[in-house]
């Protein structure tokens, strides 16, 4: 049989030559062999061997069809043989290593189970191969740790198990000719395991380990196979070298020695030449020594010769299949050694003679590719235009291709178009960009690997399309990609592979973007949810662990911005330096752009701490970014700004111009750094104008002079500049005010810049989508009513005008929920003008995404070169101008317009507004029924206010109740109060106490950032009054209420009038919590709320006792009571005043762990979301804190729990403004309701306000402690 003993002599050896005639004759003798034939399954198995070696030279595109028909070849041969024969059990053992082969392309299940199933036959025959049959079982166990990540280290393992059955069942003679392998390969595949151990978990021991098994291979080669011997040397010497490095020893002796006895085995091998000549040459540098660099010259000569005479040049499948190596060991590594090899492979094959057809092509497109990884590393342009170039090389031949070759070719050209897209200025490549990767889908198999790259490219690009054009369509788009490739992935079995991982990360990407427009914090869970999923999955090693090391520290940063869990930036900071730490082989731009995360993760840190130990780790990192070698001017940008801020932080703590200096020299750098497009320019002007504020705190006069003057001069250029949103706008034209009002003498200008800034306070608070945004929002434009009102006053304008520009623009979050915010005008709009509402919902979107990120401290490279998004900016102002030309939307998204009726609120008594002036002291204005009159109060100056806060917090600290210094203290604050603010005010209004008619008048007071925690209610000399009968305190004088705003007092009065008119039968709901989970017992809660429901039922109310409800228990009863009355704990949240209330029996839960967390808690929230209109007229809350906002910085949106239930449309709420003592709260309870009664049912503010003045004064008259009682405060109208 000629054709067999062809088929033996080419088809198993590395001899290329003839293996196309072999393939021909072994078709024949296959076709021909009789069924009957014993032998056929050995024709068979040669058949299938020579179809193995063909695709092991096969070209890329026909690897898959070539290697499937090997196992189809070689299965025949299995079953076509007689089971009794003796070849069968190396019929098994080729089954076995081509479905190990196959396993390792497309990690299909299936053939794990075949393979597994082939050796394990082999295993049980008699034929004298175990050890050989055993070392492709623990090949093919080891190719699925490699695949699977979780328990690698667990199935590495079981492979050593299974070599080590292979070692112990070695003969004493063992004959490796009828097999691939040989018994050095079982200790080079027991030495590659612990090699893989180590990069597990760094235990060098693994190594010493390795090299041992490598010693024991070389011990055992054959003679006959110099290919082992040699092969163990090379990797003994690849080995040593890395014990060199982890060892940190810099003799290569040992190295080199190996390498010239592998030299000895095959003098020619250029690989082992090149070695050499590098670790002599390595000696030679350390050691100066003339002659081993002699050596190593003359081995790079030999090298080269062999190279240039080397009569057997590589084919091209094989460069193509190198390039393929050596880009997939670039992924890992990054090495740019790597991608640099894989470049020069496929260059070599374009200019290999035998390259043609389909396989010029798939080189072509395969360049393109490694090209643009090699310029996305290194930034060389002339990359990218060589990748273009190659894609451009291939267009003629297009339509010419078959549909797989076609989708790569596409791909390369989408993908060199989705790399052009991110350079600024080019980001109307991405269209071209998703129409060729579209395409490339639409022709790829969904059983083909390369669908998921090409999905994985095309949800890449929608991302960067959002970015482009700021709309959040293309973030659905690229989730749908995404999605997709997940689910093929799925349906080929490959889900826990590579391309799985990447599909992940892009997925949480858009989650994280998806963010970044809505502010929902699922949308940031989701993201870093997917960032740990793709971590977990990277290895220690690889060099993708930088990038999404990166992600999920980016994604912890945004969501520590919103939810201020310091557990989130700790994390984000540890695991960058843990990665960095790793020491990987990362690109200049990753190690800035790492840097640069850890050092934005540190200046949070400090901003919640203000440890200048936190500020110097993040400027020496902002450091570390700019001096590590990057190229990338826009990485380079955001470090070197965020190094400015870090000084400019600094030099406001440390009050040194040493430090400013810093600054200005770092901010002289951005400016230097040139060719910033217009985004940059923007953020150029924010940086300066944050500087020139830092200077003007730090520097003594002139030089804080000179900043503010610079400032007011930079002014002009704030509204043209793009790039800058217009809440940014607002909070530089605050300063603006101050600075011409103090410095520039200009109250005018103060005045125009305050107006403007108040003008875009709607926005600011209504653009967000969080409430914890909007609280943000809020927090800082907290000066802008009193700077408003005071330099309008000063810039000449009646005091009516100031005060209408005032009332517009304080409580602006209140003002949402009273007006419904902008989207009461936008449904109009959609009604009328739906065109325009689409448009306006467009463009609000993309202002959300530059407002939230100019907020942050690092700059996404690719938003900062969203270039299209960012001229959005003035058609967004155009689009606003359109809108308001229309009828009936001249104030669209405007402060609201007061009608004149500030007169007719003052109908039931005056109001009165308590402020301060920069530079001077204090002054009210009181409003009645015939003027608005302002009022000097010189002695309420900022710093009296800022030091008598810090005693009164300690003057009603409950902690010790029977600590009388606190009672002196709280005493002596409240006489204060009476003598520099109440008693010249109620002077001015003629309340010297002597009642009109025997009824005194009341008083409202606004709750301004000025008084916003003061009792003034309660201020006065009590302890004269009560000892003398003089009446020298306000409730000696007056009946004083609280109101938030004017317009919230006007909302209140009409509530009142309408529950008045609906009338009906009189419930009351009265809740009681004397026990309450986790916290202190109310021993006095019963008894007080029996009394009060007493009073009630003999008042002719039907009470309704809840004793320990849940929440939604007590919303429940607000709907259908007239009166309500809590007695129970009450908490402020300082973080989020929003989230302070009253907390019932399902006010927490607990984790896993058994930890106590926050659960349904009555808060202001849940007022928020309740029904509008409520039937309750008064609701008391007798609990502690619940008439003062937790946060400081919010003083002028009075959100607590009592403004709450008045948004929710209950008039009247009593409510306490610090800790309430348990006993008093059932003393003045009983003494409001009694009064409250007596005319008969019904409430109303008159009679409410009247009543808890009678029962404060009842504890007052008592000497009571004015802690107990002084807390005690009316809202209502």
């Amino acid at each position: 049989m000629a054709s067999e003993e062809v088929l033996m002599t080419r088809g198993v050896g590395n001899n290329t030559s003839g293996l196309k005639d072999a393939a021909i004759l072994g078709a024949l003798a296959v076709f021909n062999v009789l069924k009957s034939e014993p032998m056929r399954g050995v024709v068979v198995s040669m058949f299938g061997r020579v179809l193995r070696r063909q695709w092991e030279v096969a070209a890329p595109d026909n690897e898959s069809e070539a290697l499937d028909r090997a196992v189809e070849y070689l299965r025949k041969a299995v079953e076509f043989g007689p089971r009794d024969h003796s070849n069968r059990a190396l019929h098994l053992d080729d089954l076995g290593d081509i479905l190990t082969q196959r396993y390792k392309a497309t990690h299909e299940d299936v053939d794990f189970e075949d393979a597994t199933t082939a050796f394990h036959e082999a295993l049980a025959t008699n034929f004298p191969g175990k050890p050989i049959f055993y070392l492709g079982l623990a090949k093919l166990q080891q190719e699925r740790a490699l695949y699977e990540k979780e328990n690698q280290e667990s199935l590495f393992r079981e492979s050593m198990a299974t070599l080590q059955l292979a070692e112990d069942s070695v003969p004493n003679q063992f004959d490796s000719r009828p097999f691939r392998y040989t018994i050095a390969d079982i200790y080079r595949a027991r030495a590659a395991c612990f090699v893989h151990l180590y990069d597990l978990n760094q235990d060098i021991e693994n190594l010493r380990k390795a090299k041992a098994s490598l010693n024991r291979g070389l011990a055992v080669s054959e003679e006959k196979r110099s290919k082992d011997r040699f092969n163990c040397l090379i990797n003994l010497a690849s080995l040593q070298q890395k014990l060199n490095e982890e060892e940190n020893a810099k003799d290569p002796s040992a190295e080199i020695g190996y390498l010239r006895q592998a030299l000895r085995v095959h003098p020619n091998s250029t690989d082992a030449l090149e070695e050499l000549a590098n670790a002599l040459g390595e000696r030679a540098e350390q050691n100066n020594h003339r002659e081993t660099q002699i050596e190593a010259d003359k081995l790079v000569e030999r090298m080269n010769e062999l190279q240039i005479i080397d009569p057997s040049p590589k084919p091209p499948a094989r460069l193509i299949r190198e390039a393929g190596a050596h880009e997939e060991q670039f992924s890992k590594t990054g090495l740019l050694s790597e991608i640099d090899q894989a470049v020069k492979c496929l260059q070599d094959a374009l200019d290999h003679p035998d390259l043609q057809g389909h396989q010029q092509i798939n080189c072509y497109q395969q360049l393109a590719i490694a090209l643009l990884l090699r310029f996305e590393a290194n930034g060389d342009k002339d990359d990218l235009r060589n990748a273009c170039q190659a894609n451009l090389d291939v267009l003629p031949f297009l339509n010419d291709l078959e549909d797989p070759m076609k989708a790569r070719c596409l791909r390369a050209s989408g993908r060199a178009a989705f790399v052009s897209a991110q350079i600024p200025g080019q980001e109307q490549f991405i269209d071209g960009a998703l129409t060729a990767l579209v395409a490339a889908k639409e022709l790829a198999s969904r059983t083909d690997p390369f669908y998921l790259t090409v999905t994985n490219d095309i949800g890449n690009a929608y991302i960067v399309k959002c970015q482009c054009t700021g709309d959040v369509k293309y973030l659905s788009q690229a989730t749908e990609a995404y999605q997709d490739g997940l689910d093929v992935s799925k349906e080929q079995g490959s889900s826990a592979g590579t391309m799985n991982i990447m599909l992940t990360h892009g997925l949480g990407n858009t989650a994280m973007y998806q963010f970044k427009f809505s502010g929902r914090l699922e949308d940031i869970n989701t993201a870093i949810k997917s960032f740990e999923k793709c971590l977990e999955a990277t290895g220690p090693t690889e060099v993708r662990a930088g990038s999404r090391t990166r992600s999920l520290s980016h994604a912890l940063q945004l969501r520590y911005d919103d939810t201020e869990d310091v557990r989130d930036v700790i994390r984000a900071g540890q695991i960058v330096e843990e990665v960095l730490g790793r020491n990987l082989n990362l690109p200049p731009v990753e190690i800035s752009a790492l840097h640069n995360m850890l050092g934005t993760a540190y200046l949070r840190q400090y901003h919640r701490e203000e440890d200048l130990s936190f500020l110097a780790q993040a400027e020496n990192n902002f450091n570390k970014a700019l001096s590590c070698g990057c190229m990338d001017k826009f990485y380079l940008f955001s470090a070197r700004v965020n190094l400015t801020r870090a000084l400019q932080y600094r030099a406001k703590k440390t009050l040194s111009l040493r430090d400013l200096r810093d600054a200005l020299v770092n901010f002289q750098e951005c400016i230097s750094m040139g060719g910033m497009d217009d985004i940059n320019r923007g953020g150029l002007l924010i940086n300066q104008a944050e500087l020139l504020i830092a200077i003007y705190t730090v520097s003594p006069a002139p030089l804080s002079t000179v900043a503010a003057n610079a400032y007011l001069i930079m002014t002009a250029q704030f509204a043209s500049a793009p790039g800058i949103a217009r809440h940014t706008l607002a909070w530089m034209k605050v300063y603006a005010s101050m600075f011409a009002h103090v410095v520039a003498k200009d109250p005018t200008a103060a005045r125009n810049y305050i107006r403007e800034a108040a003008e875009d306070l709607p926005f600011a608070v209504y653009a967000c989508t969080t409430r914890a945004d909007q609280l943000r929002q809020a927090k800082k434009f907290q000066a802008v009513p009193t700077l408003a009102l005071c330099f309008s006053i000063a810039a000449g304008d009646s005091v009516f005008e100031a005060l209408q520009l005032y009332e517009r623009s304080r409580c602006v979050l209140w003002e949402e929920i009273l007006n419904k915010g902008v989207d009461s005008g936008l449904d109009q709009l959609k009604e009328k003008f739906p065109d325009l509402a689409s448009r306006f919902i467009e463009a609000r979107n993309s202002e959300k995404v530059r407002g939230q990120r100019a907020a942050r401290f690092d700059l996404d490279k690719k938003f900062l070169q969203s270039q299209a998004a960012f001229n959005k900016s003035t058609s967004f102002q155009e689009l606003i101008a359109e809108i308001r030309a229309k009828d009936g939307f001249r104030d669209f998204l405007r402060l609201p317009r007061e009608d004149s009726h500030f007169y007719e609120l003052a109908e039931s008594g005056p109001i009165v507004i308590v402020e301060t002036e920069p530079l001077s002291g204090g002054y009210a204005l009181t409003i009645t029924t015939t003027d608005i009159r302002k009022i000097s109060l010189p002695k309420f100056t900022v710093d009296d206010i800022r030091e008598h806060k810090q005693l009164f917090r300690e003057a009603i600290d409950m902690s010790n109740d029977g600590d009388g210094q606190r009672g002196d203290l709280l005493h002596y604050l409240l006489t204060w109060l009476w003598e520099v603010v109440a008693e010249p005010i109620l002077h001015s209004l003629g309340y010297d106490g002597a009642p009109k008619d025997a009824i005194l008048p009341r008083i409202w007071w606004l709750t301004t950032s000025s008084i916003n925690a003061w009792p003034i209610h309660a201020a006065g000399d009590h302890r004269r009054a009560v000892e003398t009968g003089e009446r020298c305190t306000v409730l000696d004088r007056c009946v004083p209420s609280y109101t938030n705003t004017l317009r919230g007092l006007s909302f209140v009065r009409d509530r009142e009038k309408e529950i008045m008119q609906n009338g009906g039968h009189q419930k009351a709901m009265l809740v009681k919590m004397e026990t309450t989970d986790h916290l202190a017992p109310l021993q006095h809660a019963s008894s007080e709320i029996d009394t009060i429901d007493t009073i009630l039922t003999r008042g002719g109310y039907d009470a309704v006792i809840h004793d320990r409800p849940v929440r939604k228990e007590a919303l429940m009863g607000l709907l259908n009571s007239q009166v309500a009355h809590f007695a129970c704990h009450g908490e402020v949240d300082n973080l989020n005043p929003a989230r302070s209330g009253l907390l019932l029996r399902d006010w927490y839960t607990q984790d896993a762990n058994g930890e106590i967390m926050r659960g349904n808690v009555l808060d202001v929230q849940s007022m928020m979301s309740a029904p509008k209109k409520l039937n309750c007229s008064l609701i008391y809350v007798s609990a502690c804190e619940t008439a003062i906002t937790g946060d400081p910085m919010l003083p002028q949106e009075s959100i607590h729990l009592a403004a709450g239930f008045q948004m929710a449309g209950v008039p009247c709420v009593v409510a306490s403004l610090w800790k309430a003592e348990d006993e008093t709260c059932g003393l003045v309870s009983k003494v409001f309701y009694g009064d409250l009664l007596k005319e008969g049912p019904g409430v109303t503010g008159d009679r409410s306000a009247r009543a808890l003045r009678l029962a404060v004064l009842e504890q007052r008259q008592a000497e009571i402690d004015p802690r107990f009682w002084a807390t005690w405060v009316h809202y209502g109208p």
